[in-house]
């Protein structure tokens, strides 16, 4: 009976220390290659009814990156009315705009075209470079654009 009683415990503790071990087990794995090219300096111009980003790419080193890992960019935005704009500092809220698949690194620089802005106000825009794999880099600078009327 004691023996039992030992058994029926001991095993109600294996199946506790089991249920609350710590998350999943898996084999060891290498983490991916981070992918490092970035575009810095960016700026936003208003132009013939739709907004052209541009800027430089760099590696994480701050020397030129390797346009051919480069397949396209997701490009961040966030608007608000000319009449209520952000305080200067203040954090904007991002969200996903756009995925440009394609060429938009040349010779060290970013230059990407973005249409979809469909009314007046206050623009601003990040961009973040995209690798083989859907891998991206990391967070452009804010740029920032006016759009004053719709052309």
């Amino acid at each position: 009976m004691k023996r039992a009683a030992g058994l029926s415990l001991l095993l109600l503790g294996v199946l506790v220390f089991q249920t609350v071990s710590c998350g999943k087990k898996a084999p060891p794995f290498l983490p991916e290659r981070k992918f490092s090219p970035a575009v810095t300096a960016l700026t936003a111009e208003w132009r013939d009814g739709s907004v052209r980003l541009t800027g430089n790419v760099v590696s994480r080193s701050g020397q030129a990156a390797n346009a051919s890992d480069v397949v396209g960019c997701r490009v961040y935005h966030a608007g608000y009315d000319l009449e209520t704009p952000p305080c200067e500092g203040c954090p904007i809220a991002f969200e996903m705009f756009e995925e440009i698949e394609g060429p938009v690194v040349e010779t060290g620089r970013f230059r990407c075209q973005v249409s979809g802005i469909e009314k007046k106000g206050i623009h601003y825009f990040r961009v973040r470079l995209l690798g083989r794999n859907g891998v991206s880099g990391p967070s452009s600078n804010v740029a920032k654009v006016v759009v004053e009327e719709m052309t």
